[in-house]
């Protein structure tokens, strides 16, 4: 499956709990963040394996508004290939438990 995680600078530390959880849960995932140029992520921050895609569309301090939920759907649409049919999308601050 693949997972797009939106993020931007002040996320950087919940990365990595992120994407481990995410790997834990299904370990065959391609990640991708979709990282905020506004205030990005440093690459140093950027968990191995991941993808990264720039993002410009205005967040409005936390997505917000029909102009950040467009810029959601266009990169999630991206993102899409014939591959895969499906995309999640996963808050860098939330863990997905698994067994």
């Amino acid at each position: 499956m693949k997972y797009v995680i939106f993020c931007f600078e002040r996320d950087a530390a919940l990365l990595r709990p992120c994407v481990t959880s995410i790997l834990g849960a299904d370990p065959d995932a391609r990640i991708t963040l979709a990282n905020d140029m506004a205030a990005p992520v440093p690459p140093s921050m950027i968990p191995e394996g991941c993808d990264v895609v720039a993002t410009t569309f205005p967040r409005v301090g936390g997505m917000y508004g029909i102009k950040c939920t467009r810029g959601v759907l266009q990169t999630m649409r991206a993102l899409m290939h014939h591959d895969s049919d499906r995309v999640v999308k996963i808050d860098c601050d939330t863990i997905r438990l698994f067994c």
